[in-house]
C-alpha cells in the first residue's frame, strides 16, 4: 500500500469532510421519488481534500519551544507561590489544624458556660474557701478538683480545673475590692 506524506501544515485533518447533496422534492407528498439526475456531479472527497489547504490550527506562540516551558514553569511558580502565601499570611490551615481550632472553640465555649456554675459549687462547699487561699498558685487547680468532681454532667479535667481556679480567683478579687 502506498501511502502519500504531506507535509505538516498540507496534510488533511484526520475526519474526512463529507459532502452532503440536497435533492430537491415536490411539496405533493412522500409519494414522489427523488430524482438525482439533475444534481451536479462532485468531485471525490480526497480529491478536494487535495485541493484545498488543510487548515490545522497554530500553536500560539508562548505554547512553543522555549516559551511554552517558560510558560509551564510560570504557572507551576504562581501555584506554589499562592499556596505559601495562602498559608503564611491568607489565614489558610489545613484539615487536622481546623479540627484543633475547632475543638478549642468548643471547648472555650463550653467553658464560659460551665465556669460559673463551678465557682458557685466550690463557694457552697464548706472550708473550700480557706484552703483555696492557703494553697499556692500552682497547686489550686488540685484544690478544685477535690472540692468539685462534676458540673453539669462534665466531669473535671485539667484545663476546666484552671479555668474554674481562675474565676475563683477572679470571684475572690471581686468580694474583695466590695469590702
Amino acid at each position: 500500500m502506498l501511502t502519500l506524506k504531506l507535509p505538516r501544515r498540507q496534510r488533511p485533518p484526520k475526519s474526512p469532510r463529507i459532502v452532503v447533496v440536497a435533492a430537491h422534492v415536490s411539496s405533493e407528498g412522500a409519494t414522489t421519488k427523488l430524482d438525482f439526475t439533475n444534481v451536479r456531479q462532485q468531485a471525490p472527497v480526497h480529491v478536494l481534500m487535495r485541493s484545498r489547504k488543510a487548515a490545522i490550527m497554530k500553536l500560539p506562540a508562548i505554547l512553543q519551544g522555549e516559551a511554552r516551558t517558560r510558560f509551564l514553569q510560570g504557572i507551576a511558580f504562581g501555584a506554589v507561590a499562592t499556596m505559601a502565601i495562602g498559608f503564611v499570611w491568607g489565614g489558610w490551615v489545613t484539615g487536622e489544624s481546623a479540627r484543633v481550632m475547632r475543638a478549642s472553640a468548643e471547648t472555650s465555649g463550653r467553658m464560659s458556660d460551665l465556669v460559673p456554675l463551678c465557682v458557685a459549687q466550690f463557694t457552697a462547699a464548706d472550708g473550700a474557701l480557706a484552703k483555696f487561699k492557703a494553697t499556692g498558685p500552682y497547686s489550686r487547680e488540685n484544690v478544685v478538683s477535690e472540692f468539685v468532681k462534676r458540673v453539669a454532667s462534665t466531669s473535671m479535667n485539667c484545663s476546666f480545673a484552671k479555668a474554674c481556679a481562675t474565676g475563683i480567683e477572679t470571684e475572690i478579687a471581686k468580694t474583695a475590692a466590695k469590702t
